[in-house]
């Protein structure tokens, strides 16, 4: 009996051992990465969507000329405000039934005013601004009341279009009333910009904000700070002294350290992100984008921008 006991003992640490052995073998299932142009569409009705961008490119007409931007890259799209033609059209109606003796039809213009909400704000705007009184006041009356459900955030309608890469944020106007997507359920369809407002890849998270500070001029109020990030906005006019190369005194100046760095050109403003750092025994100079910057030997605070 007890050799019974015995054996069966044995036979369940094999087995134990077996199945343990297995799990340490088996590789571990990694997720797998978000097919390119895979985007998050939210609509104007807050609905979301998950939908693959069949684009290569979107194209983006900004003050400097025409870009095309590679879609795999965009992080984010905003768009403006496209009130679809179907929908402007009503919309114009229910502005002018608002100066409607009949009140049932001003009463539905009213309702259908309220239900298209930020889509109706720049025609209602246009129509408080009326000589005609009684159509002016109408109007005042529906924007008061969008802005209590909007908010004051919400009453601000977007212009212009945007869109974010990890290092840049392009603003002008996208031309295109369509863009070609693919959906697992329906397969390929034509996505109309009218109905959306805005796009993020899966995959990337929303940046969180940061405090930006004033220009400091250098960072000797912050050398005692080590280890933290800080950010500071910049305008890059190469003024004053700069010592080291890549790791800057903390008393060299922050606008002639951006151009060095590579991170701002010359008279353009931006968020510079530097790094307080523990002073290495000495700093080099040399001479990058124009600028050129001095030795020193030991110094009591250092720093470096973060790219």
């Amino acid at each position: 009996m007890q050799g019974i006991r015995t054996t069966i003992t044995v036979l369940l640490y094999v087995v134990a051992c077996a199945s343990l052995k297995a799990q340490e073998a088996e590789p571990a299932k990694k997720s797998k990465p978000a097919p390119p142009g895979l985007v998050e569409v939210r609509f104007h009705d807050d609905s979301v969507m998950k939908l693959q961008i069949k684009e290569e490119k979107i194209e983006i007409a900004t003050q400097f000329g025409v870009l095309m931007v590679p879609t795999n890259v965009i992080q984010k799209l905003e768009l403006s405000q496209r009130v679809p033609e179907e929908i402007a059209r009503k919309i114009d109606a229910a502005i002018l039934d608002l100066n409607m003796d009949d009140g049932k039809k001003r009463e539905a213009a009213m309702e259908y005013l309220l239900e298209q909400k930020v889509r109706s704000v720049p025609a209602l705007q246009a129509a408080a601004r009326n000589p005609n009184r009684e159509n002016a006041k109408h109007a005042q009356v529906l924007l008061q009341k969008l802005q209590e459900i909007l908010g004051e955030d919400g009453m601000n309608i977007r212009t212009t279009d945007a869109i974010h890469t990890e290092e840049s944020k392009i603003v002008g106007r996208i031309p295109h009333a369509v863009l070609r997507v693919y959906s697992e359920p329906f397969g390929e369809l034509t996505l109309k910009l009218a109905y959306v407002r805005s796009f993020r890849a899966v995959g990337v998270e929303e940046p969180q904000s940061v405090n930006v500070q004033p220009d400091p001029g250098n960072l000797s109020n912050f050398r005692h700070l080590i280890g933290q990030t800080l950010h500071f906005r910049v305008t890059a006019v190469p003024q004053g002294s700069l010592w080291g190369t890549d790791v800057h005194t903390s008393d060299s100046n922050l606008a002639s350290a951006a151009i060095h760095c590579g991170v701002l050109r010359p008279g353009q403003t931006g968020v510079v992100k530097v790094q307080i750092l523990q002073p290495p025994a000495g700093f080099q100079g040399s001479t990058r984008n124009g600028i050129t910057s001095s030795d020193y030997g030991s110094y009591g605070g250092a720093y470096r921008i973060l790219k």
